[in-house]
């Protein structure tokens, strides 16, 4: 992943970093096994260099934190959860387009 992207290896730095965190946050849940998350890396990282000033970006994989996973209700992947406040306010399932999100983070932070 690119240096905008946090790569969520702990249940505790996903408290530190995305629920107790002041500035949104985008985390994208994947899996190395699953090839539509494998195609959407890139867009994320992408989005994550543009959007930087905004959110925080971040990535779990599923397969390392099952009990993250859960707790969020991710089911389909890749699914990419919006985080404010500790709470989700945004939740997008297996969307690959990335003009979907660019119209979701203009609004963010205003």
């Amino acid at each position: 992943m690119s240096g905008n992207v946090i790569e969520i290896d702990q249940a505790e730095k996903f408290t530190e970093e995305i629920l107790d965190s002041n500035k949104p946050a985008a985390v994208v849940f994947l899996a190395s096994w699953c090839p539509h998350c494998q195609r959407f890396k890139p867009t994320f990282e992408t989005l994550a260099g543009e959007y930087a000033d905004k959110l925080k970006f971040a990535l779990v994989d599923i397969d390392k934190l099952p009990q993250v996973e859960a707790d969020n209700e991710v089911g389909l992947i890749p699914t990419v959860l919006i985080f404010q406040g500790g709470k989700i306010i945004h939740r997008f399932v297996n969307e690959q387009d990335a003009e979907i999100y660019r119209s979701t983070f203009e609004n963010m932070g205003d």
